[in-house]
């Protein structure tokens, strides 16, 4: 039977060393103004927000991929300097992906060209993120970025931002007209993921922190630091946020009464890291 349990123990890490796990996401769900800030992920980028540089302001209620998404016009004469932009913190996560989708105006058709870029920090220099060109139409699949990965550097940052920028001024009309000031251009489903095998791989294991009981027994899991700031992400096997929690007096505690029996990895960020702790529910 000890046999069996190992097998299928070391079998779940296996799945779940090839999940991945959602660091932020913007959807644009209600068609409000609310929708700028991001609606899933991490704590740490609870707050973040879409921006349109140097157009117009954004509108929300306008028609996107599945319900709603954030529309712009003013993109005339913006090529190099006009941009959809979001920023969010990797801080414990690699292996970075971006998603997102694009569409520009029938009647009034919008930017044609774009090209994604990241920059580390509020001083850093903007660069090209490889196969980050994209070529807008009026639909919602022929500007589909499909799981792009950031370069490694943007791993385990305090700050990262990335823009899709005008890369010219032309348009969508089938003539290539140059853009209007009433050229719209919509973005939608923006999702930043990480692989859950790096997230689970904390680089000091025995910081300092501590567990119990594990397994758990009674409906209650403890986490201890010898530091004050505590911000502990638990994920399930499949790679699913199921608790997030803050504390700053060196103690969590999380229910677990709700949680189905089996394993599951507490992410644990520290003002000196991240560390990873492995716990079961019986």
């Amino acid at each position: 039977m000890k046999h069996i349990y190992i097998l299928a123990m070391a079998l779940s890490l296996s799945l779940f060393s090839n999940a991945q796990t959602v660091i932020v996401q913007w959807t644009f769900p209600s068609g409000t103004s609310a929708d700028s800030i991001a609606g899933v992920g991490i704590a740490a980028n609870s707050a973040q927000v879409l921006k349109a540089i140097g157009t117009s302001a954004i509108d929300f209620s306008k028609n996107g991929f599945t319900t709603k998404a954030a529309q712009a016009t003013g993109w005339d004469n913006g090529s190099g300097s006009k941009y959809w932009q979001v920023s969010f913190s990797t801080k414990g996560f690699t292996g970075l992906i971006l998603s997102s989708r694009q569409q520009t105006g029938g009647n009034n058709p919008g930017p044609r060209d774009f090209i994604i870029q990241y920059r580390l920090g509020n001083s850093g220099t903007w660069n090209e993120i490889p196969d980050g060109t994209i070529v807008t139409a009026n639909d919602w699949t022929t500007a589909y970025v499909n799981n792009l990965s950031l370069p490694a550097e943007c791993d385990e940052q305090d700050l990262v931002f990335v823009r899709w920028l005008m890369n010219s001024n032309i348009s969508t009309s089938v003539t290539g007209d140059l853009v209007t000031a009433t050229g719209i251009s919509k973005i939608d489903e923006i999702l930043i993921t990480a692989d859950i095998n790096t997230a689970i791989e904390g680089p000091n294991p025995n910081s300092g922190i501590s567990l119990f009981p594990n397994p758990v027994n009674n409906n209650m899991l403890t986490i201890q630091s010898d530091q004050q700031y505590l911000v502990v992400t638990v994920f399930d096997l499949q790679g699913k946020i199921v608790k997030t929690i803050t504390a700053n007096n060196g103690q969590v505690q999380i229910e677990t009464s709700l949680l189905h029996k089996g394993m599951y990895i507490a992410h644990i960020l520290t003002t000196s890291g991240t560390v990873q702790k492995k716990f079961i529910i019986e």
